[in-house]
């Protein structure tokens, strides 16, 4: 089996949102196989539009549709949560079921999400 750790790095694909992932912030893998665990910490800025979240840059290409555990320490945002899509390295971020997320409600604010998917 193939077993991997490693860290990784967030980054937002569009609009005007600025992550921060210094100092105690971090972003870690660990793979075992075809299941990737992926842990993430980081601090967020906003500065003003509505574009939705997405963040790119996951470790692998996914083999599978997935859903992450999400906390937006700070926000007003409910029942977040992230979804892993079949063939990608994005995570779009959803509230409320199938509502995209916009940057604009995340203000100054942590980012926290954690999940396995699958891989090739």
């Amino acid at each position: 089996h193939n077993y991997e750790t490693g860290t990784w790095t967030p980054v937002v694909v569009g609009g005007t949102l600025v992550i921060n992932t210094t100092g105690a912030y971090t972003s870690n893998y660990v793979r075992i196989g075809k299941t990737v665990w992926i842990q993430s910490f980081i601090g967020v800025s906003f500065s003003g539009d509505s574009t939705a979240l997405n963040l790119s840059g996951l470790p692998f290409t996914s083999n599978g549709y997935a859903v992450l555990s999400v906390n937006m320490a700070g926000t007003s945002v409910t029942n977040p949560h992230a979804r892993v899509q079949s063939g990608g390295t994005t995570l779009p971020f959803y509230k409320n079921g199938q509502t995209a997320i916009p940057q604009s409600e995340l203000g100054t604010s942590n980012l926290i999400f954690s999940g396995s998917y699958q891989v090739s």
